[in-house]
């Protein structure tokens, strides 16, 4: 019944063009705040310690190799939010009630829908114009340069030919507001009006028109970068999932992730491990920037064979 007055909602959402993204989602289970020392400790130590904290079942995560040499360092928290303790561990990770996902995350040789990129600047300040680009290219990583004033690039080759092509017009002191840009978002699932009709009572600055089966978007880039998240957030076909806490409890740690953006499912067909217990295949794709904030919700955004779905997941305990 939950799910279904969430799609309800979804729906009511994209008519009245009213209702926001969150309104999409159950309310997380709120956790108690963590404080805890573990010196020279591994990742796989770090998770267990907040399974015991919590007192969480852990699946997902085997048991290193005896012979390993795992990377050890210190860990101190004072009353810090289990997300803040978990990113700080290597791998992927979903806390769903009293049940913690992870999934280990490697790193591929190759990068085969992004890349990264190196930019050197001449006057403008790499700190300064890195927090421009952020709010424009959200769907990039960017790091500034350890020794030099530039940064480093990482995510799709697109967007890092559009910083390349825009550092022309934004590397001078001080640096210039960023130039109007338009995008076009290729309509999957919804009526192309309705679409229309939410994002623009959201972003009323914003020029956007529909074009076919597309909208294009027009106005400043950061405010048109998040219009288009937007767009690709609500513009999505809902999968319902149930899922067993039980048997989740007992999934093997069979899973694993490609880390390169975007960050993808890599196991094999067979796999009955915690990921396709929730719902995800070999292949989706999860973008980061949708997926990190919903890491103690029942829900994951993917990208599935070119297309845009939202998996809501029915936890049965």
């Amino acid at each position: 019944m939950k799910l279904r007055r969430l799609k309800e909602i979804a729906i009511l959402a994209l008519v009245a063009a009213t209702v926001a993204v969150a309104s999409l989602r159950d309310t997380p289970r709120t956790y108690s705040p963590l404080t805890f020392k573990l010196t020279q400790a591994t990742s796989y130590e770090l998770i267990d310690k907040v399974a015991e904290e919590l007192k969480l079942t852990l699946v997902g995560c085997p048991p290193e190799p005896a012979e390993s040499r795992p990377y050890r360092q210190d860990y101190e928290f004072v009353d810090a939010p289990v997300e803040e303790v978990l990113n700080s561990a290597y791998g992927e990770w979903k806390l769903l009630d009293d049940v913690l996902v992870v999934t280990p995350a490697c790193v591929s040789e190759f990068y085969p829908d992004g890349c990264r990129m190196e930019y050197l600047l001449e006057e403008a300040s790499a700190d300064i114009l890195v927090s421009f680009l952020r709010r424009a290219f959200s769907r990039v990583k960017l790091t500034p340069h350890p020794t030099m004033n530039g940064f480093y690039a990482l995510g799709n080759k697109d967007d890092l030919l559009e910083i390349k092509k825009l550092l022309v017009e934004l590397d001078h002191n001080p640096i210039p507001l960023l130039p109007d840009r338009y995008r076009r978002h290729s309509v999957q699932w919804l009526k192309p009006k309705e679409l229309e009709t939410a994002l623009k009572s959201r972003f009323p600055q914003l020029a956007i028109q529909v074009n076919s089966n597309e909208l294009l978007l027009d106005g400043p880039l950061p405010e048109v970068d998040e219009a288009l998240l937007y767009a690709q957030e609500l513009d999505r076909k809902i999968i319902e999932v149930r899922v067993s806490l039980e048997d989740l409890g007992m999934a093997p740690p069979t899973c694993e992730l490609l880390r390169d953006p975007p960050e993808t499912v890599n196991c094999e067909p067979t796999c009955q491990g915690p990921l396709h217990l929730l719902g995800l295949k070999p292949g989706d794709i999860l973008p980061d920037f949708y997926n990190k904030p919903l890491r103690t919700t029942p829900e994951w955004l993917v990208e599935r064979n070119g297309k845009n779905y939202r998996i809501l997941l029915d936890l049965q305990k």
